[in-house]
């Protein structure tokens, strides 16, 4: 008997549908593995105890499944976006929404529940987030989120769209203008939105320049 199948801990034992997911990821050597599996066969059980066998992080898609996991495996360690957590510091006090995200910015919470959240998270064997934070978390250099033997997708098949959408950048006549000092006229075609791009692109590029040598002066 395989890893997968002694390290099933609940109250019941694996469905005949998940016996075969359990089987067929302890045949495989592969880095990257896709189940396909209709609702109803319960994929919830089988990343936990993939995760949990092997040490890993399960990404949802939405805060709801992530509150699913946890009401079935309270245990496991829950790391949402700073927005999430209310800030315990003074810096908050004066602040509509007192959140650890506005505490992070000033640097000045001690104790804070994010931090404490992010912690617990590197630490444990299995623990859950969602894919917005992870990426974003990325972005910023680097996050505990990805570093464990498993990454595992829940409804992996969002993965492109967010993909995608952590990758784009939105041009607007706002920013065109405002910023670079670029009128915006709606591209007619592909060629037109290339260079387009390629103009904003420059632009872009010159401002940030303009802004980092402001910022060598002050410093």
């Amino acid at each position: 008997m395989h890893k997968y199948r002694t390290g099933w801990h609940f109250n019941h034992p694996p469905r005949p549908e998940q016996e075969a997911v359990l089987d067929f990821v302890a045949s495989t050597d592969a880095k990257v593995v896709a189940v396909e599996a209709p609702t109803g066969v319960g994929k919830s059980p089988l990343c936990a105890t993939f995760g949990t066998v092997d040490g890993g992080n399960i990404l949802t898609t939405q805060k709801v499944l992530q509150d699913q996991y946890i009401r079935d495996w309270p245990h496991i360690p829950l790391l949402k976006g700073a927005s999430n957590y209310t800030c315990h510091e003074e810096v908050a006090e004066n602040s509509e929404e007192p959140t650890c995200e506005i505490g992070s910015k000033r640097q000045k919470c001690e104790g804070c529940p994010y931090r404490a959240a992010k912690e617990k998270l590197r630490l444990a064997r299995v623990g859950i987030s969602n894919y917005a934070y992870a990426m974003s978390s990325q972005r910023g250099g680097g996050s505990a989120v990805v570093q464990k033997e498993w990454l595992i997708l829940d409804e992996g098949h969002h993965l492109e769209k967010v993909l995608v959408d952590a990758a784009e950048v939105r041009v607007t006549g706002g920013l065109c203008f405002n910023t670079l000092k670029l009128a915006y006229k709606e591209p007619r075609d592909t060629d037109e939105a290339v260079a387009f791009t390629k103009r904003v692109y420059s632009l872009a590029k010159a401002k940030i320049k303009e802004l980092e040598d402001e910022q060598d002066k002050l410093s």
